[in-house]
């Protein structure tokens, strides 16, 4: 039997394949987006963002960011059990390829949109800021990967939160084309899918801090981080999209922020709960799996057999 595969082993086209399939991955649900009919934001235009791989929307840069910063963290979590010293070139072909896609995304949504703009209008501000929105996430992404497959576990733990924000996105932009589509689900069924938007990534930012663990005890400046990162990051990000929708209301995009800080404070509390109790549970369900694999491979034969019959 051969374990898993180191860096070395994992070849450059590998690499690149990673990178490439990731990327599409985080560009699932902007991709699912720009197959919609219409985008409220620009009711005089409404098809300015149809066909689009990356809509250029002030009230989407969470979208935006977490179809760019997600492809970042997949790659870092399949390198990080590779990885035994600096990176190789399976890594760098796995960022080129990464970049490679996006860029690609970038520039198609460029083509589409620029020729559907009317003279006068905000489009072509919006395609800038929606241009370094989609930079500053890629440099993002390059580093949450390159921190998940290197660093130590603290670290990795407030990466792999960045991670998580992102992927909240993605996911509840994914379950949202449930509502743009308008299929027909009972209200139990929406429900649900709510509930599954809100606290699966919660679910996996606990995890991530169940790896992480207590001990030694310096490791709880991660989850304090890591929790920040997840609980204030999304929505100081969220407030941002209304700061830069209505510039002229500041003093409400701060009440904004207030209210939904407290509202995910469940959510927070969810990942901490998820963080403990998997820490507690999982080393004891390890022990016990270790002590009988041991039990069964160090037992003479006649106790083996006599188990058996």
């Amino acid at each position: 039997m051969t374990g898993s595969p180191t860096l070395r082993e994992l070849t450059p086209t590998r690499g690149f394949l990673l990178g490439v399939g990731a990327a599409v991955v985080g560009l699932l649900p902007t991709v699912l987006a720009g197959w919609q009919p219409s985008w409220p934001t620009y009711p005089n235009t409404p098809d300015l963002f149809t066909g689009t791989f990356l809509p250029f929307s002030p009230d989407l840069i969470g979208l935006t960011l977490g179809a760019v910063v997600l492809p970042g963290a997949i790659i870092g979590i399949a390198l990080r059990s590779r990885t035994t010293g600096v990176p190789g070139r399976a890594e760098a072909a796995a960022t080129a390829g990464l970049v490679l896609v996006i860029a690609v995304a970038a520039l198609q949504s460029v083509v589409v949109t620029v020729p559907r703009l009317h003279p006068g209008s905000s489009g072509l501000l919006d395609i800038a800021v929606g241009l370094t929105v989609t930079a500053l996430g890629l440099a993002l992404s390059v580093l949450v990967s390159r921190v998940l497959a290197h660093r130590t576990v603290p670290a990795a733990t407030v990466a792999a939160a960045v991670g998580v924000v992102a992927a909240g996105y993605w996911w509840a932009s994914t379950l949202r084309m449930l509502w743009t589509w308008r299929l027909q689900l009972p209200d139990s069924a929406l429900h649900v899918i709510v509930l599954l938007a809100q606290y699966t990534p919660a679910v996996l930012l606990g995890i991530a801090l169940a790896w992480c663990g207590w001990t030694p005890r310096r490791r709880l400046w991660a989850w304090v981080f890591a929790l920040l990162v997840f609980w204030v990051g999304r929505d100081v990000l969220h407030a941002l999209q209304l700061w830069i929708i209505r510039q002229s209301h500041q003093g409400l995009v701060l009440d904004d922020l207030a209210d939904s800080l407290v509202a995910s404070l469940p959510v927070a509390v969810t990942a901490v709960i998820v963080g403990v109790v998997g820490r507690l549970v999982v080393p004891r369900i390890r022990r016990r799996y270790r002590e009988r694999s041991g039990t069964r491979n160090t037992a003479p034969p006649e106790h083996a057999a006599r188990r058996n019959s």
